[in-house]
């Protein structure tokens, strides 16, 4: 399922969603309201750097394994780089550069949430979340799947 699809769904139904920060698709098609669109690499940078204070993720748009998560810590305006949560480094132009030949579908950049106090009581400093597969009927959206998520390692980087 599109991932701006499921955020609206979500929302319409009073439920919390990460912030979105922007969106990256060099086809234009992953448009959200009031967001930063990044079209190429030059654009991209630009919204990365903005939120050089911030933790944020960057995930394809569509597709429900989150192949290409990138988990950015912060940004590193001395060298122009991002710096994981592991700990590595990439440099922004190298980063927009695999992005942009890796996003047919776009690329979401959101805010990165930390665990709720109540799932840090099972899952420690992890952070927990829902994957939900959906089908759009008539009626409205049926849930098909829904599977719990624990993220871990360092980073969630595949």
């Amino acid at each position: 399922m599109d991932k701006l699809t499921l955020d609206a769904l979500m929302i319409g139904r009073g439920l919390p969603v990460r912030e979105l920060l922007g969106t990256f698709d060099p086809q234009g098609r992953r448009r959200a309201p009031n967001l930063p669109l990044a079209r190429d690499a030059a654009s991209l940078q630009q919204i990365l750097r903005q939120h050089r204070d911030r933790r944020f993720n960057l995930k394809t748009a569509a597709g429900a394994y989150g192949w290409t998560n990138l988990a950015v810590d912060r940004f590193d305006r001395s060298r122009d780089e991002v710096v994981l949560r592991n700990g590595d480094r990439v440099a922004t132009e190298a980063l927009t550069k695999q992005l942009d030949a890796d996003a047919s579908m776009g690329v979401l950049i959101q805010e990165t949430l930390e665990p709720h106090e109540a799932t840090s009581l099972v899952c420690g400093p992890l952070l927990s979340g829902l994957w939900m597969r959906a089908l759009m009927r008539r009626s409205g959206p049926q849930i098909l799947r829904c599977t719990r998520k624990v993220t871990t390692g360092a980073n969630y980087v595949r």
